[in-house]
């Protein structure tokens, strides 16, 4: 979803018009917005910043193979984001609500 927004609708692929969209569609398939489950702000931005960097290294690129290359390289594994994060910070409160950034090593695109 990241890909298509970055792609076709751009004022959605931020993290506040990503933080709409996640949130009604929780609220829609019945998912609570608590500060346990729900919508995480800090995955949510980490997640859009890699899907935005990878989009980039392939200007031009059908979509599907865009999704194809995020999949396939570090960003696609599920523990991706746990290089940077602790699972103690990345799993706060502080976290979900808001960015907090990575403690174990910095992101870079």
């Amino acid at each position: 979803m990241a890909l298509w927004c970055i792609r076709h609708r751009p004022e959605l692929a931020t993290p506040e018009g990503f933080r709409g969209v996640i949130l009604r569609l929780n609220d829609a398939h019945g998912t609570a917005n608590t500060d346990s489950s729900g919508y995480h702000h800090t995955i949510t931005v980490a997640s859009l910043a890699a899907a935005r960097a990878v989009h980039a290294e392939h200007h031009g690129t059908a979509l599907h193979a865009v999704l194809a290359a995020l999949l396939a390289g570090p960003f696609g594994r599920p523990d991706w984001i746990l290089s940077h994060w602790s699972k103690d910070l990345l799993f706060s409160v502080d976290a979900r609500r808001g960015w907090v950034a990575p403690d174990l090593a910095p992101l870079r695109f």
